[in-house]
């Protein structure tokens, strides 16, 4: 439970950004027959074509302007570049063997149809996913360990020619040691997306890895739309603002997210008032202590996402001063653990963050019910008095 634990508490704050600066700059055409795609919302990676091969280009989230990778993909039969620079990789598809780090990356492939083609995964305890877990517990989905200590013997064994981790400022060990061996790292950004609908968009990059990009593209439009629908709705009808704060007290201290974080645009596009957004514009975590949230927040009218729990009478047990806020008072504490397994894994860090129109309807019928009538809750339930 406490490794569980510590996997939601870094997953949150992964998903409220803990980032700097990210590139804003459109690499768009240059002398190397270099053409941009119509990427909308995403910010961290570019659809290229070069020399007439599919190129995906990673934007470097810690570096304005800057490439961090270039991914070069060559379909079977093709004649690969005479020549690639360090910062290009060369990607043969089909993709036959990938494995993958993150259960958000998992959430890409399973959205696609495409779960069966994952042949590897970091820790399937994690995974929501009941087709994978059962390939993970039969040995079909090999179990290659986190990052820092990859079982490459057992990737060789594998065969794996695709690995997908999450970016990193500074490359891992495992990037060069893999790369020897010809074996692709793609270090997917998509976690230091400021925005929902930026973050779903790298759909369209697996749809592209994977020779699914109509599947993906169509699939992308419909939550796009969806989203923006939804977005509209409430903006024009919610009338008074309801107040949002979120996360708990994890060690002394409230990581809150930043006034320009994934979440609090979540949260804005609900018509959810975040005392953190006029507060703050960085797209990372705030650190806060017990008493700067509780002065802030003690009259907020909803809390989301306290931790692992999903009963009132276990968040008041961790710490008693919960119980000090009115969104606790008033039962209006709900958490992403609808769809969660006996494991504690949740569906939230697969599916629901591919399909961010759904997180907002449910955040949306959370504070305005009467404007979603029809839905029912998805990925959140209100905690029980248990």
């Amino acid at each position: 439970m406490k490794l569980l634990f510590s996997f939601l508490i870094l997953s949150f704050l992964l998903l409220s950004g803990c980032a700097t600066e990210q590139s804003d700059t459109d690499s768009s055409t240059n002398a190397d027959n270099q053409t941009a795609s119509d990427i909308r919302h995403a910010t961290g990676c570019r659809f290229i074509q070069q020399d007439g091969l599919d190129v995906i280009r990673v934007m470097n989230p810690w570096r304005r302007g800057e490439t961090l990778f270039d991914y070069v993909l060559l379909p079977e039969g093709a004649s690969p570049p005479a020549t690639l620079s360090d910062k290009q990789i060369l990607v043969k598809l089909p993709l036959k063997s990938p494995m993958l780090i993150s259960t958000s990356h998992a959430g890409l492939f399973l959205a696609l149809n495409s779960g069966d083609r994952i042949t590897g995964f970091s820790n399937p305890d994690f995974l929501y996913n009941e087709e994978l877990r059962t390939r993970a517990a039969d040995g079909t989905l090999a179990r290659i360990g986190p990052p820092e200590s990859l079982n490459m013997e057992l990737i060789l064994q594998e065969e794996c020619d695709f690995l997908m981790m999450s970016a990193t400022e500074a490359l891992p060990q495992l990037f060069d040691r893999l790369r020897q061996v010809d074996i692709p790292v793609f270090m997917n950004a998509d976690w230091m997306e400021r925005t929902p609908l930026g973050r779903a968009e790298w759909l369209r990059v697996v749809g592209l890895l994977i020779g699914k990009q109509r599947e993906a593209d169509s699939l992308f439009s419909t939550i796009e739309a969806d989203y923006l629908e939804i977005q509209k709705l409430v903006g024009r009808n919610a009338g008074e603002r309801l107040s949002v704060f979120t996360g708990v007290n994890y060690r002394g201290t409230w990581y809150m997210p930043g006034g320009n974080s994934y979440v609090a645009k979540l949260l804005g596009d609900a018509a959810a008032e975040y005392t953190w957004a006029d507060y703050d514009s960085s797209s990372g975590s705030l650190p806060l202590s017990f008493e700067q949230v509780l002065q802030n927040e003690i009259d907020t009218h909803y809390w989301l996402q306290p931790g692992i729990h999903t009963s009132m009478k276990s968040l008041l047990a961790e710490d008693e001063r919960y119980g000090e806020f009115a969104a606790y008072k008033n039962g209006n504490v709900y958490n992403s653990t609808a769809r969660s397994n006996a494991n504690g894994s949740s569906d939230y860090w697969e599916s629901g963050l591919v399909r961010p129109n759904l997180l907002l309807r449910d955040i949306a019928k959370i504070l305005y019910p009467d404007q979603l009538p029809d839905h029912q809750l998805m990925y959140y339930e209100r905690l029980s008095q248990e």
